[in-house]
């Protein structure tokens, strides 16, 4: 598994392709959802493929107390960002 490279880029850098891969195919979810009448879920594709534009987007991980969100994220990742429970005083969720 290829690791996700954490470190934002400079402000106005251009998207990598794999990005503006993933913003087109956002883009294009929007339209068919438009098309079929769900013009909240367009909207919210919408921003979302925006939000790439300026190469960040924000993902929640949620889920019960040691349920292993931790673990997750840092194999997401391919380092750990996400100190294991052991080491810390209190849950990151």
């Amino acid at each position: 598994m290829k690791a996700i490279d954490l470190d934002a880029p400079p402000s106005g850098a251009p998207l990598s392709a794999e990005l503006i891969q993933f913003q087109e195919a956002l883009r294009q979810m929007s339209v068919r959802s438009a098309a079929n009448g769900d013009e909240v879920q367009a909207a919210k594709l919408q921003e979302l493929a925006g939000k790439l534009e300026g190469g960040r987007l924000t993902v929640a991980f949620c889920g019960h107390f040691s349920a292993g969100k931790s673990t997750l994220v840092n194999t997401l990742a391919g380092r750990r960002c996400c100190p294991p429970r052991r080491f810390r005083q209190a849950p990151t969720s």
